[in-house]
């Protein structure tokens, strides 16, 4: 991928549409390093974070099934604690 845009992914052989209601989900960082705890679920938007000790894969599972719940930003950061 090369760009995103409002309404559209942009790639190397052409586009994909998007719509408002899609999730984008940049994994192109080292998820691995040591930052400071910030809550995953803000105003807009979602920040994964490690919410179980050496479970980066089931963290992400457990945020994206907590994200589809319809529970206010606060019960959400309650049930989605980062481990820094």
């Amino acid at each position: 991928m090369s760009e995103v845009k409002q309404d559209c992914l942009v790639m190397r052989d052409g586009e994909e549409r998007i719509t408002d209601n899609t999730i984008l989900v940049d994994c192109s960082t080292n998820g691995l390093t040591s930052k400071p705890a910030i809550p995953v679920f803000t105003e807009d938007k979602l920040t994964l974070q490690s919410t179980l000790y050496c479970a980066q894969t089931f963290s992400a599972a457990h945020i994206a099934w907590i994200e589809t719940r319809d529970w206010s930003q606060d019960k959400k950061n309650l049930f989605s604690i980062p481990i820094p």
